[in-house]
């Protein structure tokens, strides 16, 4: 049996969460600045850390407001589906604690599932023409073709649901509201 939701409390939308702090490992810092890097191997030193602090920001709110949409529902967990995935992180992080995995795929099946509702939810739909749009712009910005796309069904399919993702965080995103209560200078490990 796939893991399911069992139960449904209202969401509480509106909230205001107030951060104080932004915590991040070391890891998930120098990954971000990696990241940024290669998207823009001419950044300067300054504006990587400041397109840092906004991504460590815009995650620490994210992380909070999905805690408060997670409370308000009640999940039954496949044991099954849980251990595929876990065996299949293993294998690409054979370092890792099998707590520290587990814990990952927890919170992947959560978040799957609860969009998933929000989608049916907020009746998201994504047409042909959106996806093939998307699929237009992304050619003209960057040149890379996007015939694969257009011809394998799967792909297509995938920049559906990519966008269906991207709705729903926005969605969520704009749904709660957010103050940070600390110097620009303070966000540490």
């Amino acid at each position: 049996m796939p893991s399911i939701i069992k139960s449904k409390k209202p969401i509480k939308f509106g909230k205001l969460f107030i951060i104080n702090q932004l915590s991040f490992s070391e890891d998930t810092i120098n990954s971000y600045r990696e990241n940024i890097k290669q998207q823009n191997p001419q950044i300067s030193d300054e504006n990587l850390e400041r397109e840092l602090l906004v991504l460590l920001k815009r995650d620490s709110f994210y992380n909070r407001l999905m805690d408060e949409v997670a409370s308000a529902y009640d999940f039954e967990l496949d044991e099954e589906e849980v251990k595929d995935q876990l065996e299949l992180l293993k294998s690409s992080y054979p370092s890792a604690s099998e707590e520290n995995l587990r814990s990952r795929i927890e919170i992947s099946i959560y978040k799957r599932l609860i969009y998933e509702d929000l989608e049916k939810d907020w009746e998201i739909e994504i047409s042909d023409e959106e996806v093939k749009d998307t699929l237009t712009s992304y050619y003209k910005s960057t040149g890379q073709s996007i015939r694969e796309y257009l011809q394998d069904k799967s792909k297509f399919e995938n920049v559906r649901s990519t966008l269906k993702e991207q709705l729903i965080f926005d969605r969520l995103m704009n749904a709660f509201a957010v103050e940070y209560r600390f110097s620009e200078n303070e966000h540490s490990n």
